[in-house]
């Protein structure tokens, strides 16, 4: 009897990690797909993370391609973990102005801000784990 009780105790406990994870995983999904989501407006904090983690995850699968950074100088990379964002934003800004200006369909990302934070995840990966040549 105390062997059943053990076991059903165990299953249980696998059933309720089980759920908590499916939820956990569902609450993830559902932030970082709501910048896509045509209707739903929930502000911009979804989106920034969501863009933010994409840029994180662009930039630690760019160490693969680009394992050594492209600027030795450590003046350099810092300016560069300033200039490419900003100059990311203005440029995904002056896309979606284009777009917009030309009756076509946006998205989020094209506004400063997001592409700015888009491509300060890439930028601050690199600056911290790619490799500098010397």
């Amino acid at each position: 009897m105390e062997l059943l009780l053990g076991c059903f105790v165990e299953l249980l406990g696998e059933l309720v990690i089980q759920i908590v994870a499916q939820v956990l995983i569902d609450g993830v999904i559902r932030i970082l797909t709501a910048p896509f989501r045509e209707g739903e407006d929930l502000g911009p904090f979804p989106g920034l993370f969501a863009y933010l983690g994409l840029g994180l995850v662009l930039g630690w699968l760019s160490l693969f391609a680009f394992p050594r950074s492209f600027l030795v100088n450590p003046t350099l990379r810092v300016v560069n973990l300033v200039a490419a964002p900003l100059a990311v934003g203005a440029a995904t800004e002056a896309w979606g102005r284009h777009r917009r200006r030309h009756d076509r369909s946006s998205v989020r990302f094209e506004s400063f801000l997001f592409g700015l934070v888009f491509a300060f995840g890439v930028a601050a990966v690199r600056y911290f784990f790619a490799a500098t040549a010397r």
